[in-house]
């Protein structure tokens, strides 16, 4: 499986968008670098320098985050963001635009930027209340965290490494936030 998942590197819309902006993207990136070394500064800096690209991975229509997606598109997030808080909030808001793909409400689609912005009030009160658009998303993350599971359980590398340390950290908050949210119905 892990020599399936290696060769099976595959051109991705994701992939394309983060070589498309890489430039711009690394320019932020060492701007992150410059600032004071706090967890509340670097939050603060990621949530407003970082909050479109969440509105750019939405844009990006229906994509798939299989192993091999993932696999591809991790390797790329770590030759350009060596900053391991960005790259949480990347796999948040990689998981958060894939989650809301399906749902056709278009209020959810500013769900990603609105969570990166502001994670704890972010999420619009409008839609605590669809349960169709809850579970949809719900199981959407769920399909997330079974191919970073999948990835994990068969395949030992940097990137392998690094993608269960960053999606448990970025999509774990997601997921949990979600579940809250569920939860208030």
């Amino acid at each position: 499986m892990a020599d399936q998942i290696l060769a099976n590197e595959v051109a991705h819309p994701v992939v394309g968008l983060l070589d498309q902006q890489r430039e711009s993207l690394s320019d932020l990136s060492e701007g992150l670098a410059h600032v004071e070394h706090s967890s509340a500064l670097e939050a603060e800096y990621i949530s407003r320098e970082f909050a479109p690209l969440a509105d750019d991975l939405v844009g990006l229509g229906d994509f798939t985050l299989e192993p091999a997606d993932l696999h591809s598109i991790w390797g790329r997030v770590l030759e350009t963001f060596p900053n391991r808080h960005l790259r949480y909030s990347i796999a948040a808001a990689l998981s958060g635009a894939y989650a809301v793909q399906a749902v056709e409400a278009p209020l959810w689609k500013t769900v990603p930027r609105a969570l990166h912005e502001d994670f704890r009030n972010g999420f619009p009160e409008a839609l605590a209340h669809d349960t169709e658009g809850l579970t949809i998303v719900r199981s959407r993350i769920l399909a997330v965290s079974k191919s970073v599971g999948i990835i994990h359980s068969h395949e030992r590398s940097k990137v392998s490494s690094e993608l269960y340390e960053n999606f448990g950290n970025g999509l774990g908050a997601l997921a949990v936030r979600m579940e809250s949210i569920a939860g208030e119905w």
